[in-house]
């Protein structure tokens, strides 16, 4: 569960900086009703699909800019949501929810959990793998009640590690897991007394390895919520699915064909080989070239996820072996129907020495974006996101110096800009409130147009 994602080349993450000019303090997400986004029928995303390359920019899908500093440490994100008024965030050990300001507020043990918050946004539910304790509580932090859910023979458990968790409602919530192949199930429900009342089969059962090494916890993103919508991905898969809150039964919301995904006799879980021979596979090579080739190739192999706003289909993607997770976005404008790729070229920004990898930052000048996490119409990216920031994912240091590789050095931020005011407090938020960067965690958020 921790951020393990096996990384052959640090090559930079991603953040973005400015104050929002105008969001609401409700507590709650809002949603769109615009007639566009109704439609009964998937999107699909075909090879047959036109499209633009690189032309995508912030300013084409941000409607405002904002960053907050959370005080205390730097923390390795696993979740977050956010909620206006309060940010909520979690680790391997807790579960922290801060202030506005960035300010903790208060904070509950969770160890190798996973958290979720109710659709009015009221309620923390905490599910914990190893004890199986699923716990609701109020945002001031306080226990409402607790339960453990009940597996049986016959309705056997999917196995703790690598445990995803959503709240269908106040009384229904639903767990999922990577496919081991002896999951029974790739999504269990159970009510809040811990009784499973729903189940949906696995169809990719398989006999597993005796040992199974994998690196596709972390970045994967199984149940989330999207939309206004509970939302399921399997690693792996073309198609996000929704989950009707009163059948608990999928149907499929919108299809990627475009990327080769890398198929289940091919998947670490599956073969139980070292995350190398997955790496080799994806790219054919061995090892990952600095600055000599291009390894993304018509023949590259693909791990996807899925961000569904009300406006927007955002497709992440990176080598299936996970070893590169460089920032690459197919980016679906549901209004007009226009389809834009962003993809990021090593051997050319190396060549160039501008290292500003996710969507290009026109908006304050500053790193690239790289979405991370999802609240309704908020896109959030964590300190430099995971392809630009590198092992630390130190903001300050990539925005005010750069980053240096070898004797080389390389320029991070675009220095293209909106407006001059955008820029200066972008500049102002990295030189005055950021100190020591190992006593912040920064977040960059930006709420997507819905016009």
């Amino acid at each position: 569960m921790i951020k393990d994602v096996y990384t052959c080349i640090s090559v930079l993450s991603i953040l973005i900086a400015v104050c929002c000019n105008n969001h609401t303090k409700t507590g709650k997400v809002q949603t769109t009703e615009d007639s566009y986004f109704i439609d009964d029928s998937p999107i699909v995303l075909s090879n047959d699909k036109p499209e633009s390359k690189d032309s995508i920019r912030l300013t084409d899908i941000a409607d405002s800019l904002f960053y907050i500093s959370l005080k205390g440490s730097n923390l390795d994100v696993l979740q977050l949501h956010y909620l206006d008024s309060l940010i909520l965030v979690s680790d391997i050990r807790n579960v922290y929810i801060f202030h506005a300001n960035g300010e903790v507020r208060s904070k509950l043990p969770l160890y190798s959990g996973s958290f979720d918050v109710s659709s009015d946004g009221q309620k923390l539910y905490t599910y914990t793998f190893l004890t199986k304790e699923l716990c609701a509580y109020d945002l001031n932090g306080n226990h409402i009640w607790k339960t453990k859910v009940k597996y049986s023979s016959s309705l056997p458990e999917l196995g703790y590690y690598g445990y995803s968790f959503l709240a269908v409602n106040d009384t229904t919530f639903a767990i999922a897991n990577i496919n081991f192949g002896n999951n029974q199930d790739k999504i269990v429900f159970v009510n809040q007394n811990g009784k499973v009342v729903h189940r949906i089969a696995n169809d990719e059962r398989f006999t597993p390895p005796p040992s199974v090494y994998s690196v596709n916890r972390t970045w994967q993103r199984i149940l989330f919520r999207s939309n206004g919508t509970l939302c399921y991905h399997a690693p792996y898969s073309d198609t996000l699915y929704a989950i009707h809150g009163h059948t608990l039964n999928l149907s499929p919301i919108a299809i990627e064909e475009k990327l080769v995904k890398v198929p289940l006799k091919k998947r670490l879980e599956y073969t139980g080989e070292k995350v190398e021979e997955l790496h080799r596979y994806c790219t054919n090579m061995y090892t990952c070239p600095i600055g000599y080739y291009d390894i993304w190739t018509d023949s590259s192999k693909y791990i996807t996820r899925f961000f569904e706003i009300s406006r927007y289909l955002i497709v992440g993607y990176t080598h299936g072996s996970l070893m590169l997770p460089t920032s690459n976005f197919l980016i679906y404008d549901k209004k007009k129907k226009v389809l834009s790729r962003t993809h990021n070229d090593l051997q050319k920004s190396i060549g160039t020495k501008h290292l500003h990898f996710g969507i290009f930052n026109d908006y304050d000048g500053g790193l690239a974006f790289e979405p991370e996490h999802l609240s309704g119409e908020y896109l959030i990216m964590v300190n430099a996101g995971e392809s630009q920031g590198g092992a630390k994912g130190h903001p300050k240091e990539l925005y005010l110096k750069g980053r240096k590789v070898a004797e080389n050095q390389y320029t991070v931020i675009s220095d293209v800009f909106r407006k001059s005011e955008y820029k200066k407090r972008a500049d102002d938020f990295f030189k005055k409130e950021i100190g020591d960067e190992e006593k912040h965690t920064v977040l960059t958020i930006i709420k997507v147009k819905s016009k």
